[in-house]
């Protein structure tokens, strides 16, 4: 998941929480357009964001976004804030999150 800023970043492809709730990730550009390290950038991309659309907990997956996903890192402290929620109930929430991200994540290797 840490990845993913950085693949995010590469491919010009960053969602907002809602877009990631709601979003079909499918290409907007044919595959004869991009290159083959472009296509597996956006497949790895759409993987991660599969895998983190399968987390059935709505703050779990909010969570996730501001920790790995959003275009700015956030801290712990500033997702308190924005969630409303104590320090450890967001580590726990980050912590329950990433263990089942792993389970649908396709590669199976959490960064």
């Amino acid at each position: 998941m840490s990845v993913y800023r950085s693949l995010a970043r590469m491919t010009g492809r960053f969602y907002s929480l809602e877009e990631l709730i709601i979003a079909e990730t499918g290409n907007a550009v044919t595959t004869e357009q991009i290159n083959d390290n472009q296509k597996e950038v956006n497949q790895e991309c759409d993987a991660i964001i599969k895998a983190w659309q399968a987390i059935e907990s709505e703050i779990d997956r909010a969570v996730l976004f501001y920790s790995y996903f959003d275009k700015e890192s956030h801290s712990v402290k500033e997702i308190t804030f924005m969630l409303n929620c104590s320090r450890r109930t967001i580590e726990r929430y980050k912590q329950r999150a990433v263990i089942e991200f792993g389970k649908f994540y396709e590669n199976g290797a959490l960064s």
